[in-house]
C-alpha cells in the first residue's frame, strides 16, 4: 500500500486519473440490496488502483475517494485481498455445515448461528467451524456482546458474499475467470463492468472492502 501525500499528489493523481480513465475500463462492485451506489475500482498508472465511493445514474455518478489520503494499491494487493475472499469463503461453508448439522439434531438454528456470530465477533477463527459449534454446546456469554456481532456474523458466515468479493477484485485486475463472472450477477457496460455481491447492503459492502484494504501489509 502507498499513501500520496496531500494537495499536489492528489492534484496529480486527479489528473492521471482523468487521463486513464479514457482508455482504463472501472470495476463497479455494487450491493445487491442498494441500487444507485457502487465501490469504483480503476487502475490508474503501473499497476495501481485507487477505489472509490459512487452514487447517482451512471451518466451523472459522483464519486469520491475512499480514503481521505487518496491511497493508491498496488495490482498484488488486491490478488491477495481475492484470495484471501477465496479462503474465507470456504470456511464460512464449512462453517454452515458444521453448525446445520448440530442445529438439525437440536432444533436451534437460530442459537447455532448466534454463537458463530458471537465468535466471528470476538476474532476467533471458525476452522471449518470447530469454534462455533463447540461455543454452542458450552454457552456463550449473553447480552449486548452477542447482540451487536449477531448480524456482522451472519454475514461472515454467508460463503456467496466472500465468493463474490473474491470474484469482483479479480475482475479488478483483470484474472477473473469468465465462467466465475457468469456466475455472479456481472454485466458488461460502457464503462467497465458491473458486479453485484450478493445479499448485503452498501455499507456493509464499503465496509468490508475499506477494513480489507486497509489491513493490507
Amino acid at each position: 500500500m502507498k499513501t500520496l501525500s496531500p494537495k499536489l499528489k492528489k492534484i496529480v493523481l486527479t489528473g492521471v486519473l482523468l487521463l486513464s480513465q479514457l482508455n482504463q475500463a472501472a470495476t463497479f462492485i455494487q450491493a445487491e440490496e442498494t441500487p444507485y451506489k457502487y465501490i469504483k475500482a480503476t487502475e490508474i498508472v503501473n499497476d495501481r488502483y485507487i477505489f472509490e465511493e459512487c452514487h447517482g445514474n451512471r451518466e451523472e455518478l459522483k464519486c469520491r475517494n475512499l480514503f481521505s489520503d487518496y491511497r493508491t494499491f498496488a495490482r498484488s494487493d488486491i490478488k491477495k485481498m481475492a484470495d484471501m475472499n477465496g479462503r474465507h469463503a470456504l470456511y464460512a461453508a464449512g462453517a454452515d455445515v458444521a453448525i446445520l448439522a448440530v442445529s438439525a439434531y437440536l432444533g436451534l438454528i437460530i442459537g447455532a448461528k448466534a454463537t458463530a456470530a458471537y465468535y466471528i465477533g470476538t476474532g476467533v477463527s471458525l476452522d471449518g467451524g470447530v469454534a462455533a459449534v463447540g461455543g454452542f454446546f458450552f454457552g456463550v456469554p449473553s447480552g449486548t456482546a452477542v447482540g451487536t456481532t449477531f448480524a456482522a456474523g451472519l454475514d461472515e458466515l454467508d460463503p456467496f458474499v466472500h465468493r463474490d468479493m473474491s470474484i469482483a477484485l479479480e475482475r479488478v485486475i483483470g484474472v477473473a475467470d469468465s465462467d466465475d463472472l457468469d456466475d455472479v450477477e456481472a454485466r458488461q457496460i460502457d464503462e467497465g463492468m458491473i458486479v453485484e455481491i450478493e445479499d448485503i447492503n452498501f455499507e456493509q459492502l464499503k465496509n468490508k472492502i475499506k477494513t480489507q484494504l486497509e489491513d493490507i501489509d
